[in-house]
């Protein structure tokens, strides 16, 4: 017991010394270093409150062109009326790092023992409220839970406010990083035609759009089977279709048994079929994770877990937006509810740097002097006004009536922050719910209004 009482006790006036430290190096003559500072690390990451009150002070006495001294912390925490902020303040020396290395030593071993401090207060509250009868359903607490381990990881989404030379040192890092995984060779959809126009990119969130029956389950599980094919992992969360659903699709977009055949249990030994045969030596590159339902703070922590254990994963698939609830702003509208859903499923993406294909449903585009009429980017203003959240937006559009099994369609990249715009035409096989890039025949384009 006197040993571990010794032990916090040292880890204890270790963190008072290196936050100490880190703030009077903002006392420093020479800004940069206090610049440094301020674009590495957080006010979160301290543990003492004290201390984590003046980092606050720092920050905003320079963003005012100032430059902070122990005096102008002071006369700031009067304003504030945070009195418990000046004794503090006496106690910090101004530090001058040898060299910026040291100083970025110290900033790292700040931000992990501050992180450590608050998963060790996660964990002790949830374990205290775990034991109480106060009326938490388990549920609740293990919402409580997803929250707050979100919230700790949502901390690192930022770079915060760096130099131009900062931004080129942490481009440059990333980069390396996307090599070393080979992610800009490997990244690619599988079809030709579009992988000439689409960039399908780390830490982008696209929206994949269409309305009801316009093949958009189909397209991005197309996608996911020549990402698999190809040797990269793929994690399809699906809150639309069940695990058997996407097994029945796999098969009959790999052989010539129809997906008619699958659903009415015709196939007795499904483990022996020529397709799953066909696919067997890819299965294990595909991800399922079906859910009846399910909040987005769910599926960004599957998110989280997934890429710490399957590092190389080249895309997930969240189908779709509009089956997806809000646990985060509950008293909100669903119009508006959607739009936040949509910007923290950008923000993980951001976080976790894999590609991220967002489902979305479209109003359905109605026909234009009896022409097909292409879906646009304005149809997902119904959808929570997404179109401005998204890094990317393709839309598929099926041309013919709903009756026909087989039909055309446009595949509209009609939205790129890293690439241009255009448009693929397909041709999909009910049968095998395939999708197989093809021109379209004469006389087709002539019936669509809004081609480019």
């Amino acid at each position: 017991m006197t040993r571990e009482i010794n032990d916090k006790t040292a880890d204890t006036r270790a963190i008072n010394e290196l936050e100490r430290r880190i703030l009077g190096a903002c006392l420093q003559r020479r800004p940069e270093a206090a610049n440094q500072i301020l674009a590495t690390i957080k006010a979160d990451f301290f543990v003492d409150p004290a201390r984590k009150s003046i980092f606050n002070i720092i920050l905003d006495i320079i963003i005012d062109g100032e430059t902070p001294t122990r005096h102008s912390i002071i006369e700031r925490a009067k304003v504030l009326k945070q009195e418990f902020v000046i004794e503090e303040v006496t106690k910090l020396t101004v530090a001058d790092y040898g060299s910026s290395g040291a100083m970025k030593a110290d900033c790292t071993e700040l931000r992990d023992m501050g992180l450590r401090y608050q998963l060790v207060s996660i964990g002790n509250t949830i374990s205290r409220k775990a034991g109480l009868k106060n009326g938490q359903t388990t549920a609740e607490l293990t919402h409580e839970l997803y929250n707050g381990m979100l919230a700790l990881l949502l901390q690192d989404q930022s770079g915060g406010i760096m130099t131009l030379d900062s931004a080129v040192e942490r481009t440059e890092k990333t980069q390396d990083e996307y090599r070393a995984a080979d992610f800009y060779g490997r990244l690619k959809t599988g079809f030709l035609n579009l992988d000439a126009t689409f960039n399908l990119l780390p830490g982008k969130m696209t929206v994949v759009g269409g309305s009801t029956s316009n093949g958009k389950s189909a397209f991005v599980l197309a996608i996911a089977n020549n990402m698999i094919r190809a040797g990269i992992p793929v994690l399809y969360v699906s809150i639309e279709m069940d695990y058997a659903d996407i097994v029945y699709r796999m098969a009959a977009m790999n052989g010539e048994t129809g997906l008619g055949t699958y659903l009415s249990g015709a196939v007795h030994n499904l483990q022996a079929a020529p397709a799953i045969l066909e696919i067997a030596p890819f299965m294990a590159n595909l991800h399922i994770c079906d859910m009846d339902s399910a909040t987005e703070s769910e599926i960004v922590l599957i998110m989280q877990q997934h890429m710490i254990r399957y590092p190389e994963t080249g895309l997930i698939i969240i189908d779709y937006l509009q089956n997806v609830d809000c646990d985060r702003h509950p008293k909100l509208s669903r119009h508006l509810q959607v739009s936040s859903i949509a910007k923290y499923f950008r923000s993980a993406a951001k976080r976790i740097k894999a590609p991220v294909f967002l489902v979305s449903q479209l109003a359905r585009p109605e026909k234009r002097d009896g022409k097909f009429r292409l879906a646009n980017n304005w149809n997902l203003k119904e959808s929570g006004d997404i179109e401005n959240t998204a890094d990317a937006i393709i839309l598929i559009n099926r041309l013919g009536d709903e009756k026909q099994e087989d039909w055309f369609a446009v595949v509209h990249v009609s939205k790129q922050r890293m690439g241009r715009r255009g448009m693929i035409s397909f041709y999909f096989t009910g049968k095998n719910v395939l999708f197989e890039e093809q021109p379209l025949p004469p006389g087709i384009k002539e019936q669509i209004y809004g081609a480019e």
